[in-house]
Parts: structure tokens; C-alpha cells; sequence
């Protein structure tokens, strides 16, 4: 056509001067195309129809692509024939005539550029379903069985081989499929940027994160699943040994934990790390593009029918090509107020702006997923705010996963320890008042609950230092590790604590308080054994990113358990004399363990302090229980203040009074 188009002005110098050359080259391309467009508009709707639907099947919804990448080809030819109309002396009536007649070329695309938000969702999202098919197929393993069956062919593939090389497959392939979602949505930004340069962002992103909250979501959906599936065998597993409370002798800890299983879950944290790495990168991506895009808006504002401060452009290329024809199809140039807004949208999303305009019925301007309450855009971060939303909740997952996998022998230890015969049990001296001292008292061996518990926090050690001795791994997982952690994943177990003391609690503020374990007041504080004593934790700095890694999830583990734990002691019906000294015993035992872990925080205060209250003699915790204490500031009074963390302890101790049988 362009050859055409070159030998149509020749002749037509030729034959009406040099003059008209131009202008009826012009018209002929025109009338070229005039008889053409309803058969390339036809030919477009085959592709992929130019308005949504989103009740059609994804095999009828076509191609969003191939009508790009036809419109690429299409700016390509508008490009180029402005060189072959131009003339050497233009006019503004030939100028606007080579405009009328390259717009009504590219006609036939209007529709995608108007519809383009709702096209590139639906679009979008079918590309994105093979993917997500993926993750719901990974996700959907056999069931796992992390241990051996006695009756097993020693000469054979282990069961628990098999399932962990299961595992380790399931996993690798959800790492593979987590940030495949990015490649799609870049190409939906590069979609974007070509058919609507700019207009209407608040509408395209809406679409981009309808896309990425539909594979976050998905992602998270998977992860949960695998991990009931492989949590609830574990536990399953870690419990046949479990007999009357205690752990039976026939069930080592060797036989119920693999660290090969921890070190393939905490893969998971590696996924996430992609995609939090992936998520930011695409936002970086997409805020330079939205800001060339505002500064090409700009420009294109001060050009009128291919003529800028009364000059005809020398040149049109493609990037100028895209900006003449979304603003002719999306914006009227000719209304001050919608220009303004154009460009004003953009500049919100850049931070270049604060105050957002008006739209058009009066009401505020939001950015498309996320709130604009305080006037303004509060980071580049929330582009896409609905997404990281939604990604909490799958960091959630994986950290739950990883968690529920590391402490399911110690949880499945505490399942059934209220109920232990041993609490109750009565010494033959039960009138002795001396019978909590001497010889008696350090002849009581820690029970066998409490020390699996210990020797698997200490086997954790060694399943964690693997994966955080990996540079890569470690940064990675590290993108979704934070003091958050410990709150998210331990909380319900405090929560639960609350319940058992029968302590009624406004929100979450005291138990979260509790369970950092910074502050027991002052009364309580000081009856604390010196191993409880609450430390500082200044020197987390001098650590190495990997012992930082591990003491966090020491951390996390150590919180979960010592809450749990917590729970079920205030659970136990009757505590006798005996009862006491085989729950000190316990409690000192586990004291000892972290103490050796060396994690600051632990052990916990509060564990400290249940050892001191059933070791007093009964006298001294009816004492201990008249005593009132009094707020020492005006603060102590809020929610989670010091008021609460007095009544929580006198809660307590009222608990194991009355466990103790005393009155008071």
C-alpha cells in the first residue's frame, strides 16, 4: 500500500503539479480504505470480539493479543503513510484532513480501546487458567504419611521416601506456577499502554488486580489444602504412639520427625518470596510506564490536528501514533476539565499529584483498588493495594504451613496431657506439709510429654540450619519473614489461654501483649525464678542473617507451645500435691531446653511464673491471692494496658488455686 501510495503521488505531480500532490493522495487513501473497514472490523471481531462478554466460553472470548498486536501493525502503517502525505509546504486544512483520514483508519480498534479494561480481565483471565489448573492439580496430592510402617519391605522404597520425594514435587511446582501470573499481567500493561497510552488507569488496574487477586487467591487455596493434607498425617502419625496421654517409648522421635520434611516445607516460603519479589517488581514496572505515559499525555494535549504551536509535525512515529488516536477515541480534547482530570488520574497514581479531581457526578476519584479516604495516594506501593491484601493472606498460609509441620509432634504431645491420670495422683505422705521439699522433690523425673517436646525443639535446629545456611533460599524466604510472624501464628493459642482462665477480653490487645512476654507488672515479675527474667534482645543485630532466620522460628514455635501449654495446664480438672511437683518438674525441664536455645524471650515469663504458683505452699498462694494491686498510671487502664495484664495474673492464679483445691 505504501509503495502505492508513493507511485499515486508521482503521477499525481506529475500530472496536477507538485501543489495537490499531497491532498489527493490524501483522498485516495481514503477512499481506499472507505470500502474496507466494516471487512477489517469483521476480520477483528474473529479474533476476539470487540465487547465484552463475559457469559461466552473462554474458547469463543479470542485473542486480546493478536487485536494488539494487529493495532501494532496498524500504527506501523499510520506512521509511515504520514511521511508519504505530508507535503512540503503544509496546511492546517490538509493537516486535519490527513488526521480524519488516519483515525478513520484505525476506526475499526475504537471499541477494544474503549472496552479494553473489561476485554483485558476476561482475557486475561482465561490466559491465566492454565495456570491456576496447575496449582489445583499440585495441590491436590495423595495423602502423606511421614513415617514407617513396621510391616514395611525393608528391601523397599520407604513409604515416607516416596511421599516426601511427593512433597518436594508438589512444592516445586507450585514455586514454578506462583509468578507466572506476572509475565501475563506485564503483557496486559504493555496492552495498556499501546490502545489506551494512559486514559482511564483506574479502570486497567482494576482489571490487572481482578487477575492477580484470582491467582493470589487461588495460590493461597492450594497451599492450605496441601498443608491440611500434610499436617493432618503428620499428626496423625506422631500420635500412634500417644497412649494415655503420654508418648509411648515404641514411638522415638526418630520414627515421628524427618527433618527432610521441614526442610521441604520451608520451601514454601520460597514461593512466596517470588512472588512478593515478583509483585514488587511489576509495580516498579508499571508506575514508570504510568508516568512516561503521563508525561507523552501531556504533550499530546498541545497538538491539534497534527500541528503543535502552528507547525505541522515533521514526523509521526508509532509512539506518537498511539497517543493521537487514544486521546481522538477516549478523551475530547476540546472539554479543559476532562483534559485536567486525564492527566490529574495519572499523577494521583505516580504521586506527582494529592488532591484527586472530581469525576464527573461530583463524588471523590479512588484509585482502583485501594482507598483514597485521606485525599490522596499514601505510596507507589498500593498500585495494586487489592493484591497485597490478598498476598497476606497466602503469607499467612505458607507461614501456617510451616509452623503446623514444625510444631505438630509438640501440639500432638499437649492434645491429651489435661487429661493425664498423674495430676491427680496422691502421694502416700499427702498430710505431710513438708512433702513439696527435700529428697522427694528432686526425685521427680520430667514425664514424657514434656521431654518429646524438648528433644524436638532441639532436632529443629538442626532441620532448620540447612535451608538458612542458602544465601538465595534465605533472602528469598526473608521477603515474608517479619516481627509479624510470631503474632499471626501463635495468637489463637493465647487467645485460647484467656478462655481457660475465664478472663473476658476486649479485642486482641492483652493477649498479644502476653504472649511477647515483655511485662508481667511488677508483683509478678518479681517472683519469677532468675531463668525467666524478661532479656533484651540488643543483640540480634550482631547475628548472622541465617542464626537470625532460625532464632525467629525458634521464636515462633517456642510462643505457639508455651501457649498451648499454658492452655492445657489451666484445662487440668485437679491438681494434687504430687500433681505439682511432676508439673514443676515438667516446666523446669522445658525451661531448661530454651534456656539452652538461646532465643531471647524464652522461656516465657508467664511459664516461669505457673511453675512458682504450684510450687508455693498453700498458705502462700492464698497470700499471694488477697494481695490488690493498683494501676501506677493513667495508661494502665487501656485496652491490653496494665490494668489487664494485673487481671490476667490474678486470673491465673486464681486458676491454679482452685486446681490446687484451695479456698480462698
Amino acid at each position: 500500500v505504501l509503495d502505492l501510495l508513493e507511485e499515486e503521488r508521482r503521477k499525481s505531480g506529475v500530472v496536477f503539479g507538485k501543489e495537490c500532490a499531497s491532498e489527493i493522495t490524501t483522498m485516495v487513501l481514503s477512499e481506499a480504505f472507505r470500502p474496507i473497514l466494516s471487512s477489517f472490523q469483521t476480520r477483528l471481531n474473529a479474533l476476539c470480539p470487540s465487547k465484552p462478554d463475559s457469559t461466552q466460553s473462554s474458547s469463543n472470548n479470542g485473542s486480546l493479543a493478536a487485536v494488539a498486536g494487529a493495532y501494532q501493525q496498524t500504527l506501523q502503517f499510520i506512521s509511515l503513510a504520514y511521511n508519504h502525505l505530508l507535503s512540503d509546504s503544509p496546511t492546517p486544512s490538509h493537516q486535519k484532513q490527513i488526521y480524519k483520514v488516519l483515525t478513520t483508519v484505525a476506526s475499526p480498534f475504537a471499541n477494544y480501546q474503549i472496552h479494553y479494561p473489561e476485554l483485558e480481565e476476561i482475557y486475561a483471565t482465561n490466559a491465566a487458567s492454565p495456570t491456576i489448573k496447575r496449582i489445583q492439580q499440585a495441590s491436590k496430592p495423595p495423602s502423606y504419611s511421614v513415617t514407617r510402617d513396621d510391616d514395611d519391605d525393608e528391601n523397599e522404597t520407604p513409604p515416607a521416601r516416596n511421599n516426601v520425594t511427593r512433597l518436594r514435587d508438589t512444592l516445586s511446582s507450585l514455586r514454578e506456577n506462583a509468578p507466572a501470573v506476572f509475565s501475563l499481567v506485564s503483557s496486559s500493561l504493555e496492552r495498556y499502554a499501546s490502545l489506551n497510552t494512559g486514559y482511564h488507569p483506574r479502570r486497567a488496574l482494576t482489571a490487572m488486580n481482578a487477575v492477580l487477586v484470582n491467582h493470589t487467591t487461588e495460590l493461597t487455596i492450594g497451599i492450605n489444602r496441601l498443608s491440611a493434607s500434610v499436617v493432618t498425617n503428620t499428626c496423625s502419625d506422631s500420635r500412634r504412639g500417644v497412649v494415655g496421654g503420654n508418648v509411648s517409648s515404641t514411638s522415638p522421635l526418630s520414627e515421628t520427625f524427618d527433618e527432610e520434611v521441614v526442610q521441604n516445607v520451608l520451601e514454601v516460603l520460597i514461593t512466596a518470596g517470588l512472588f512478593k519479589r515478583g509483585l514488587r517488581d511489576l509495580e516498579m514496572r508499571t508506575m514508570e510506564t504510568l508516568k512516561a505515559l503521563c508525561g507523552r499525555m501531556m504533550t499530546w494535549f498541545e497538538v491539534n490536528d497534527l500541528i503543535m504551536e502552528e507547525e505541522a509535525m515533521r514526523e509521526l512515529n508509532v509512539s506518537d501514533a498511539e497517543d493521537m488516536l487514544a486521546r481522538h477515541v477516549l478523551c475530547d480534547a476540546d472539554n479543559p476539565k476532562m483534559k485536567e482530570s486525564c492527566i490529574v488520574e495519572l499523577q494521583i497514581l505516580t504521586g506527582a499529584a494529592v488532591s484527586p479531581p472530581p469525576d464527573a457526578d461530583g463524588s471523590e476519584m479512588t484509585v482502583a483498588g485501594h482507598g483514597n479516604s485521606n485525599g490522596g495516594m499514601e505510596s507507589s506501593s498500593s498500585l495494586f493495594q487489592n493484591t497485597h491484601n490478598v498476598f497476606r493472606g497466602l503469607a499467612h498460609a505458607c507461614h501456617t504451613f510451616v509452623f503446623d509441620v514444625c510444631a505438630s509432634i509438640p501440639m500432638a504431645s499437649l492434645s491429651l496431657m489435661t487429661g493425664m491420670t498423674v495430676w491427680k495422683d496422691v502421694p502416700e505422705d499427702e498430710d505431710d506439709e513438708d512433702d513439696d521439699v527435700g529428697e522427694n522433690k528432686y526425685s521427680i523425673l520430667p514425664q514424657q510429654y514434656i521431654t518429646q517436646i524438648g528433644e524436638h525443639m532441639l532436632a529443629l535446629v538442626q532441620a532448620l540450619e540447612p535451608f538458612a545456611s542458602d544465601k538465595s533460599s534465605l533472602e528469598l524466604a526473608n521477603e515474608v519473614m517479619g516481627g509479624g510472624v510470631k503474632e499471626s501464628v501463635s495468637l489463637r493459642y493465647w487467645m485460647e489461654l484467656m478462655n481457660g482462665v475465664s478472663l473476658d477480653v476486649d479485642g486482641d490487645a492483652l493477649p498479644k501483649r502476653l504472649l511477647h512476654g515483655r511485662d508481667l507488672g511488677n508483683a509478678a515479675t518479681a517472683l519469677l525464678p532468675p531463668q525467666y527474667a524478661p532479656e533484651d534482645d540488643d543483640d540480634d543485630e550482631a547475628e548472622s542473617p541465617a542464626t537470625l532466620f532460625c532464632n525467629e522460628w525458634l521464636d515462633v514455635i517456642s510462643t505457639a507451645i508455651t501457649g498451648k501449654l499454658l492452655e492445657r495446664i489451666v484445662r487440668i480438672p485437679r491438681l494434687s500435691k504430687k500433681g505439682c511437683r511432676h508439673l514443676s518438674a515438667d516446666l523446669n525441664y522445658l525451661a531448661n531446653v530454651l534456656t539452652a536455645l538461646g532465643v531471647v524471650g524464652h522461656p516465657h515469663p508467664i511459664l516461669g511464673y505457673v511453675e512458682k504458683l504450684v510450687s508455693l505452699k498453700e498458705e502462700e498462694l492464698v497470700a499471694l491471692l488477697a494481695k490488690e494491686t493498683m494501676p501506677t498510671s493513667a495508661s494502665a487502664s487501656s485496652v491490653g494496658g496494665d490494668d489487664d495484664v494485673e487481671k490476667f495474673v490474678k486470673a491465673l492464679e486464681r486458676r491454679i488455686a482452685r486446681m490446687r483445691g484451695l479456698r480462698y
